[in-house]
């Protein structure tokens, strides 16, 4: 399993495996690997200026639909800023 101290988001391999196409025995590297190359956004909630439940996306045009594009804080690991 893999999440974010603090944060009630998570995933699991087989998940991971299936989402990236790539084997389960590979899936927590891959995806680890994945986040610190900046592939994957890293998206946390917003409310009343305090920011919870990271979690990680491929779809940031998604995400904004299910959340709300006000209501989400877009991150990636190295700390580049999100452009768009």
């Amino acid at each position: 399993m893999v999440g974010f101290e603090g944060g009630a988001w998570h995933t699991h391999p087989d998940l991971i495996a299936f989402w990236l196409g790539v084997p389960e025995g590979n899936a927590i590297r891959s995806f680890i690997d994945r986040v610190m190359r900046d592939e994957l956004a890293i998206i946390t909630s917003v409310n009343g200026g305090k920011t919870f439940d990271p979690q990680v996306t491929d779809d940031l045009s998604s995400t904004f639909d299910a959340f709300g594009r006000a209501n989400c804080l877009v991150r990636y690991w190295s700390g580049k800023p999100h452009l768009h």
